[in-house]
Order: C-alpha cells, then structure tokens, then sequence
C-alpha cells in the first residue's frame, strides 16, 4: 500500500513539474531542444504509465484489486502514449492535432520563409532578364 502511494506522488509530481517547468520557467528558445522533448514527451507518458501502475499497486494493498480487464487495457493504451512520447522525443514529427502549438508555429512559419525566399528568388530572376532585354 505504501508502495502505491509513493509511487502515485511521484507520478502526480512528475506530471505536475513537466507541466509547471515548461509553463512557467523557460522562454520560447528552449522549445525545440532535447530537454523540451523530454519534458513535452517523455516525462509525461512514463509518469502515466507509473501512475497507472502505482494506483493498481495501491488498490491491491487495500484489498479492492482493479480489475484484470481494466488494468491491462489501460496499460496497453497507456504503453502506445509512451511509444508516441518516445517517437516525440526522437524528433518524429506528430500530426497537427497532436502537435504542440510551438511546433505548429514553427512549422508554419518555416513554410512562409521558403515561400518568401522562392518568391524573392523569382523576383531577382525576372528583374535580371528585363535588364537583359533591356
């Protein structure tokens, strides 16, 4: 039973820091980076995970076992969140909806800076043949 507590805290507490530090006390330079990865990604699906385990660990200890069917759907489910959060943190581009929002911005503004380069491009190409045509 002990055992299920501590170890739902320390979920709670992972959870709580990976929210708070990337929330509270990073600027916008630190997204993008390993640590934000790990923070964003992986800290939050293995302390799911424990989370998820400590809880069953703690209702065996009362005496009120979780069910066999809910404890292993839930920790299927919960072990593909953790194969997602370390493809995340690999560096594996998530879809839009799943993706952070700082990481829809910087796609999107990495797509207008190449359209603003081709664009500039086309632009120095036109004017070089009118001044050859003269």
């Amino acid at each position: 039973m002990m055992a299920g507590l501590a170890g739902m805290a320390l979920a709670l507490a992972c959870l709580w820091w990976s929210w708070y530090y990337p929330a509270r006390l990073v600027d916008a330079d630190w997204y993008g980076t390993w640590m934000s990865r790990l923070f964003l990604y992986l800290i939050p699906s293995f302390a799911l995970l424990g989370l998820w385990v400590a809880i069953d660990s703690f209702l065996d200890g009362i005496g009120l076992p979780m069910p066999a069917g809910l404890f292993d759907g839930g920790a299927v489910l919960l072990f593909l969140t953790l194969l997602l959060g370390i493809a995340g943190a690999a560096g594996v581009p998530w879809p839009a909806p799943w993706a952070p929002a700082w990481m829809r911005e910087r796609r999107a503004r990495a797509v207008l800076d190449r359209r603003s380069r081709a664009a500039a491009g086309r632009r120095s190409r036109d004017e070089g043949r009118r001044a050859e045509n003269g």
